[in-house]
């Protein structure tokens, strides 16, 4: 979509604010007609007032252009007032949908983005969008009325003065006009290297413990010396642009008062013009000239605008997880548990046409059994858990619940059927207790139950209960954030429970502990697990081996370990 067509979609963004818009419109307008007044007025008191020795002149304009001063202060508080909500009210509309964006995009689709860039990227692209809403625009929009109001001022008092501005105004638009084609250039280059920076820091920081157990402290400096080089440098740039931008105008703007006194001075002394028209057609002309630069500039302000807009619009139309492909009426509770309660029928799933990560899956899974994937590091099995749970699509053949297939549900509708304990479960940075119950109610009894089954309560209740536990659970050790995951799953209560390698950071005391927990609290639900520990597999119903993708065996722990030698090799 080419910069016009991203404009016009910026553009859009305002119409639920149409009416704040038009009454910053109408004060915006409001505002330019007292300022073209002011010249006229300041005219009447130099040549009937002052010149004339008229008192009374004097103090009637005088106190018209307070009152005008007055309505000009007033009339800026209220389109201030409402653009500063407008644009508030943009920001907030724009997180909100980048939110739920967020909550429904596809998982493949942002999974090659840095954490921290992607935040930084949104960040930065929602507040460049709602600069479409900012003082410098508004001023900008200010500023064209301002020159067609002046104009009008110009030859109402002298046609011959206004041609001369006129004919310096082209002049200076094409000077403004260079400045602001450079400031877009190293404006564009900036932003591309910021977002170039925050990745790289964003990397750094994720990494910073092998930073220093690999001594890379002198390495990563010289690349921060040398990526903050480059922004510098462009930075600098933009700057001194900015300052010569600045000179020029104020030459040009100087250079034409000065023309305006001596010819002024001629027109004067012949009787063509009177001592306040100088003064007020001096005030036009650098009311006529002085918004050109801040109209060329509109590109400057645009270019932080639009590159952030493309990006956001491109995030945006990012593919969503899907949600129901049909209103059929699913009924499943009445089955008869004779009926697999989960189904892959010939499933095949790839990144990309050259990578298949599964191939031709079928296995049917029981109410109630206990299932095991294994295999070596790429195998498949983290692949087999997310098209389970619905963040990838097979690329053929298909997944049922209760013999229906998965697309079929409502997203939402059909991950409460799972429970589940990552081997990186997200710990949000709250007490421990909102933690494990996230947005369920249950009884302070159920509570210490889930607390006791995870084997959290030794270390939680020595704990105050406004206890923090940081981003991540950054205050806990991996084995009591790991509880706490579990505690999660078990206070969800779904029917079918998915453990991705959930005891890798327990001890063996707490992994014999999940062990017993499988074999009690779940030992009529569908358990899934990928584990490789032996005290988990020996109580799976069935372990599933994998090997680059294909099932290559089914079998009890006892039965792999007699036909297996991967599988020996895997667990031991």
């Amino acid at each position: 979509m080419n910069n016009f067509g991203i404009l016009k979609k910026v553009i859009k963004l305002l119409k639920p604010y149409k009416f704040k818009f038009f009454l910053i419109m109408l004060c915006v307008i409001m505002l330019t007609v007292v300022s073209i007044i002011n010249p006229l007025i300041i005219k009447n008191i130099t040549d009937d007032g002052l010149l004339q020795h008229n008192l009374s002149t004097v103090i009637k304009m005088s106190l018209i252009l307070l009152l005008l001063a007055v309505s000009q202060g007033i009339l800026t508080l209220i389109q201030e007032t409402i653009r500063i909500k407008l644009q508030n009210n943009i920001v907030y509309t724009l997180n909100k949908k980048t939110f739920l964006k967020l909550s429904r995009v596809k998982i493949e689709e942002i999974r090659d983005i840095n954490d921290t860039d992607l935040f930084n990227r949104i960040y930065t692209d929602i507040n460049n969008i709602s600069r479409v809403a900012d003082k410098n625009i508004l001023f900008i929009t200010t500023q064209i009325f301002t020159i067609i109001g002046s104009c009008v001022g110009l030859f109402l008092i002298s046609w011959k003065l206004s041609l001369i501005v006129l004919s310096i105004a082209p002049i200076k638009f094409f000077c403004a006009k260079y400045f602001s084609k450079l400031r877009m250039k190293y404006e564009k280059l900036f932003i591309n290297k910021s977002s170039e920076f925050a990745n790289w820091y964003g990397d750094v920081i994720a990494g910073i413990k092998d930073v220093r157990l690999y001594g890379l402290i002198n390495t990563k400096l010289i690349e921060l010396k040398s990526k903050q080089k480059e922004l510098i440098h462009i930075r600098q740039k933009l700057n001194i642009l900015s300052e010569i931008n600045m000179v020029t105008e104020s030459i040009s703007i100087q250079t034409l008062i000065s023309i305006l006194y001596i010819v002024g001075a001629i027109f004067l002394i012949g009787g063509e013009l009177s001592y306040g028209s100088i003064i007020a057609l001096i005030s036009y002309s650098i009311k006529v000239t002085s918004p050109l630069s801040a109209i060329m500039n509109i590109g400057y302000y645009l270019t932080g605008i639009i590159p952030s807009a493309r990006r956001y619009f491109d995030f945006m139309d990012l593919e969503n997880e899907m949600e129901a492909n049909t209103h059929k009426n699913i009924t499943h509770n009445c089955l008869p548990t004779k009926h697999p309660i989960l189904t892959f029928k010939d499933v095949s799933f790839a990144y990309d046409n050259n990578n298949t990560v599964v191939s031709n899956i079928d296995i049917e899974i029981r109410e109630g059994e206990k299932i095991a994937f294994i295999g070596d590091n790429g195998s498949g099995k983290s692949t087999m858990l997310n098209l389970l749970l619905r963040f990838y699509t097979p690329n053929n053949g298909k997944i049922l619940l209760y013999n229906t297939d998965i697309n079929y549900y409502p997203i939402d509708e059909y991950r409460q059927h799972f429970a589940t304990v990552m081997q990186n479960s997200h710990l949000f940075q709250n007490t421990i207790k909102d933690n494990i119950v996230l947005d369920k109610k249950i009884s302070n009894d159920m509570f210490d139950n889930i607390i006791s089954m995870s084997e959290l309560s030794d270390f939680y209740n020595t704990l105050p209960d406004s206890y923090m536990i940081g981003q991540n659970g950054s205050c806990l050790s991996g084995g009591q954030s790991q509880k706490i995951a579990i505690a999660r799953a078990i206070a969800k209560d779904s029917k079918i429970f998915i453990l991705d390698e959930a005891t890798s950071s327990l001890d063996i005391r707490s992994e014999i502990n999940i062990s017993k927990l499988i074999n009690s609290h779940l030992v009529n639900k569908t358990v899934i697990c990928v584990t490789h520990r032996p005290e988990l597999l020996k109580y799976m119903d069935r372990i599933i081996l994998l090997d680059k993708g294909n099932i290559t065996q089914i079998g009890t722990h006892d039965e792999l370990l007699q036909l297996s030698q991967l599988y020996k090799k895997i667990i031991s």
